[in-house]
């Protein structure tokens, strides 16, 4: 616990000076770090990041929101001599992946709309953003394209890695699912076969498939219950779809009458009360609420 503070207190010291190297003053540096590492995404501007920071700022907040998206357990043993590790974790390099094809998708749809450089810091700032479910804007994503905004749906049913400030599915339990599925089409096709699901150099034990399988069917019941609610009481499919998922997943904005410069007041009271119970079961791992 003590070194998990430690590193944690470093994440966020190390965020701090950078905002402040870009141009921020200390106090709203230390709120930024604090709303960054924790992957809470509140900020004290009313827009976000959005026209109220710089270049600079913005690549830090990828940088950090980046680092709060993974293990801290891992980071710890990295920092502390073996960097290999990074390398080695099946579910770092999952995470990075999905952010570097997700902000190089968001970059080349958005070159319609920003020169090169914004684009390519809008598209990795809001990819990583909505991964790690911190919920950062740095620019009104209400008004993209429809592909673009896709792909923000899709990151937010993902999540960062298991052991880090992030919320959501997680990535770890989409590698596991993915793996299973492969294993029972080869089992389909070698119906004697003994293939075990392998993370790393590890076989997975059958009962964590079956808590992740678990775990992932309840998520998105839940997901589809807020949703139907919030239809129910008024809100069209877009704003009541991707606010359920953003409150399941703890992200915080979503589209239509929920987007990043809009906020959650004009929902009907009983749709901000199923948002309440679903943000609550969400950041709990849901299993433990439904027991």
């Amino acid at each position: 616990a003590g070194r998990l503070l430690a590193l944690y207190l470093a994440l966020t010291a190390a965020c701090a000076a950078g905002y402040v190297y870009g141009g921020m003053t200390p106090a709203g540096a230390l709120a930024h770090a604090f709303s960054t590492v924790s992957a809470g995404g509140f900020s004290t501007y009313a827009r976000s990041f959005d026209g109220s920071t710089g270049a600079v700022i913005d690549w830090v907040a990828v940088l950090f929101m980046f680092l709060s998206g993974v293990s801290f357990a891992l980071q710890f043993r990295a920092w502390s001599g073996r960097p290999r590790l990074f390398l080695r974790d099946p579910e770092l390099r999952a995470y990075t992946a999905i952010f570097l094809v997700a902000g190089t998708a968001l970059t080349l749809l958005l070159l319609d709309s920003y020169g090169f450089a914004d684009a390519l810091r809008h598209g990795f700032f809001q990819s990583i953003s909505v991964l790690t479910t911190t919920g950062f804007a740095s620019a009104d994503f209400n008004g993209w394209s429809e592909r673009s905004q896709s792909i923000l749906v899709g990151l937010m049913l993902v999540g960062g890695s298991a052991g880090s400030a992030a919320g959501g599915i997680k990535v770890i339990r989409w590698l596991l699912l993915l793996r299973h599925s492969a294993r029972e089409v080869r089992r389909a096709l070698h119906p004697r076969g003994v293939f075990p699901v392998r993370l790393g150099n590890r076989a997975v034990p059958e009962e964590v498939m079956r808590s992740v399988a678990a775990f992932i069917t309840l998520y998105v019941l839940l997901a589809l219950f807020g949703t139907m609610v919030l239809i129910a009481f008024g809100s069209d499919f877009t704003t009541a779809l991707t606010a359920s998922l953003a409150a399941t997943g703890n992200v915080g904005p979503g589209l239509g009458g929920v987007g990043p410069m809009l906020d959650y007041g004009s929902l009907h009271p009983v749709s901000r009360l199923v948002l309440i119970f679903q943000m609550l079961a969400g950041r709990l791992e849901v299993v433990t609420v439904f027991v």
